[in-house]
């Protein structure tokens, strides 16, 4: 964010200085921060508990990563606390529910 704020204030864009405006990509946004190995964490973060989703047939948990990484692309959700604890606690909850095993077993 500060690296925005730097270039909001180079290029005299300064009500976008003043509100303190973030790239609204969290993708763009974590690069701009982190670099490119923050953004390889964070797309670890969602590819790897999909291809686990897709092994263990949860596909409730498939179509929470979906939207979550849709939803990556139009806001920097992770920037907020709120988006922080809303991620997290799906993340965690959606994780360690487990389907019938009985179900896993026999496909249905």
């Amino acid at each position: 964010k500060d690296q925005l704020l730097i270039k909001y204030n180079e290029k005299d864009m300064v009500n976008a200085f003043k509100l303190e405006l973030n790239a609204h990509n969290q993708y763009l946004q974590t690069m701009i921060t982190l670099g490119i190995i923050g953004l390889i964490v964070l797309l670890l973060n969602l590819i790897l508990p999909a291809l686990y989703s897709m092994e263990q047939k949860h596909y409730l948990y498939l179509v929470f990563l979906i939207l979550i990484g849709f939803n990556l692309l139009f806001e920097s959700m992770l920037e907020t606390q709120a988006g922080v604890v809303f991620y997290a606690f799906f993340n965690a909850y959606l994780f360690a529910i487990k389907k019938d095993p009985a179900s896993v077993e026999t496909g249905s």
